[in-house]
């Protein structure tokens, strides 16, 4: 399985008219390729339009399956508007569906949408490289919140690609770091 950041194809605008295709569009068509070619899964985040509204969707590939678990922004809560970085709500419709549990917004509280214990979370982001610290942290609150494993795929988005896994697993205070093989893995375990 491969686990793609938020738009990592197009990198992070406020103007998702310039980076919108429609769901089934070229990015969609070569990931659902690429996907059937390697038979493998892809996982990724991309920006969509339908009647004229804009989501940044999480799909999964070979089956097109749109899998947005957390609706982006669905609580007024003051909280969560303070940390918006780019005033995205101005932008980008809120989804109002949630399929399968992975998230594009480590922001939001997965018990506020789910009654179900979760097993794992996936995280995919697209962060500006100023704030990949509270990134960290706030995977490893994710972690403790849920007491399941996380996984959190961030694309640092600062002109130049540079990308960042992160691994945490339940009930365990050490870090592993994998940097040495060049993996850019840190695991939880």
């Amino acid at each position: 399985m491969f686990i793609i950041p938020q738009t990592f194809f197009t990198g992070y605008q406020i103007d998702p008219a310039y980076l919108a295709e429609v769901p089934n569009g070229q990015t969609s068509i070569f990931l659902h390729n690429s996907a059937k070619q390697l038979q493998t899964s892809i996982i990724c985040g991309l920006v969509t339009v339908e009647k004229s509204q804009y989501e940044i969707r999480s799909y999964a590939f070979p089956n097109i399956l749109q899998i947005k678990s957390i609706p982006f922004r669905v609580s007024n809560d003051e909280k969560y508007k303070r940390i918006e970085f780019f005033a995205e709500r101005q932008h980008f419709f809120i989804a109002q569906n949630r399929l399968i549990l992975i998230c594009c917004d480590v922001r939001r509280s997965i018990t506020m949408y789910s009654d179900q214990k979760v097993e794992s979370i996936v995280y995919i982001g697209n962060w500006p490289p100023l704030p990949q610290a509270i990134w960290k942290i706030m995977l490893q609150a994710k972690q403790l919140e849920n007491d399941c494993c996380v996984l959190g795929c961030c694309r640092i988005d600062d002109l130049g690609v540079q990308n960042d896994i992160v691994y945490y697993k339940p009930n365990n205070k050490s870090e592993v770091s994998c940097k040495e093989c060049n993996e850019g893995f840190y695991i939880f375990k």
